[in-house]
């Protein structure tokens, strides 16, 4: 059974240069991107279709920590989530933890690539019903 529902998966890709990075995909590739604030300055964000967005954030781009895949939980329950993938013997990288506008946990999947669960910080915490 699934320890949690997703319905929109984000792909982030760290950069260098920002300005560049949105040249090159908006102007020459045509990709909508729009500025959000966050992570101490600003980072570009554009829709791929209706379940899938691309992130484009400064960083040390190097093989290895980018592209990163973000998973969106839009009914909540991030501590469900995680209780359930260390059930399952998943390595939890980075504890849940402040996300922009939510929370977000990072863990590896079976081969080492890093995965993120992420939930608006609106959405509850647990979807278990306190007694």
């Amino acid at each position: 059974m699934p320890v949690c529902k997703i319905d929109r998966t984000t792909i982030i890709l760290l950069v260098r240069d920002l300005e560049r990075t949105e040249h090159f995909y908006s102007h020459l590739l045509g990709l909508n991107l729009r500025r959000q604030d966050g992570y101490g300055s600003y980072y570009l964000i554009g829709e791929l279709g209706s379940a899938v967005e691309i992130m484009f954030m400064a960083g040390d781009a190097r093989p290895g920590n980018t592209p990163e895949l973000l998973f969106d939980l839009p009914d909540g329950g991030i501590e469900d989530a995680v209780a359930g993938l260390i059930a399952a013997g998943v390595n939890i990288v980075t504890p849940i933890g402040e996300a922009p506008d939510g929370w977000g946990v990072h863990f590896a999947d079976p081969d080492g690539v890093p995965v993120t669960l992420y939930q608006k910080n609106h959405k509850p915490l647990t979807l278990k019903e306190s007694i």
